[in-house]
């Protein structure tokens, strides 16, 4: 019986939509930082159907939470948002003066 790590699919997912908005974020004015921090819990919804995709696809594997993955995921999108909000705001601010 083989396990299956669950999770690293959805941290490659949020990491490759998390890059795509902080470019729009900082190129563009379409988008605002807070209307991206509003879809942070679709990480949430991405894992938990990750989660049930393995669980009724593969019957004869163990499910393995890969918690690194997880963690460093939120850890990253955290940062990345965190950054750009920082660039968004000097640059709202050089825009006043």
């Amino acid at each position: 019986m083989k396990n299956r790590r669950v999770g690293t699919f959805t941290m490659g997912l949020s990491l490759i939509i998390t890059g795509f908005l902080s470019i729009i974020l900082l190129f563009t004015n379409a988008v605002s930082i807070f209307a991206v921090m509003k879809l942070s819990p679709l990480i949430l919804v991405c894992l938990g159907a990750e989660m049930l995709v393995y669980s009724v696809r593969i019957k004869d594997e163990t499910l393995k939470y890969d918690g690194l993955a997880i963690f460093v995921s939120f850890a990253l999108i955290a940062g990345t948002l965190l950054s750009t909000a920082a660039v968004v705001v000097v640059d709202h601010f050089k825009l006043l003066n």
